[in-house]
């Protein structure tokens, strides 16, 4: 009998817990306003589709330091490449859509990412074609965390993370969180 009373106990709970996790799955009107503005910012209020950045980088892979340089292409939300050209060696990534890509280092033949690490934005690198530009799609909730400083800059921090009607679980909504930190200085003007 006690096992069973412990056990409605426990299933009352997650029902409880579970309800109240669906029904704050909503966007916050603050970060939606915010995510708006700094993507306005960033583009000057001009569509974009596609980017190529090129860049001198620097990659760090434990004690490993290599140079080089780096081409960084998007196209709209959902696909990347980047390929560094670097002091010892190349390597190259390419996002083709959400949960898929793939990776190789040198001349070697592509190894697929493992579907978890392709939740989050495959364009990283330009946040005007990351997840901030997602404010009317509603498969992406935006929550304000609040004014936070970040070194000498005072920023408004906002979460941005995907929700799926068949993840009950909230998997991909874990996996694909992202954390922005706006610059206050550059959004208002």
């Amino acid at each position: 009998m006690t096992r069973l009373v412990a056990l409605s106990c426990l299933l009352s709970f997650c029902l409880v817990f579970r309800s109240g996790a669906q029904t704050s799955l909503s966007s916050d009107p603050l970060a939606i306003s915010l995510a708006q503005q700094s993507v306005i910012v960033l583009t000057q209020n001009l569509p974009v589709s596609d980017v190529t950045l090129t860049a001198n980088v620097l990659s760090t892979y434990g004690s490993d330091n290599e140079t080089g340089t780096g081409t960084f292409k998007a196209k709209g939300f959902a696909e990347s490449r980047v390929d560094l050209s670097l002091s010892g060696g190349t390597r190259s990534d390419v996002r083709t859509g959400t949960g898929s890509g793939t990776w190789k280092v040198n001349a070697a033949t592509a190894k697929p990412y493992a579907g978890h690490n392709c939740q989050t934005d495959a364009s990283w690198f330009f946040p005007a074609l990351s997840s901030l530009s997602q404010t009317t799609n509603p498969s992406f909730i935006f929550k304000y965390i609040g004014k936070e400083q970040r070194g000498s800059a005072n920023t408004q921090h906002i979460r941005v993370f995907q929700i799926s009607a068949t993840d009950p679980a909230g998997l991909v909504q874990r996996l694909s969180a992202e954390d922005f930190y706006l610059d206050l200085a550059c959004i208002i003007r």
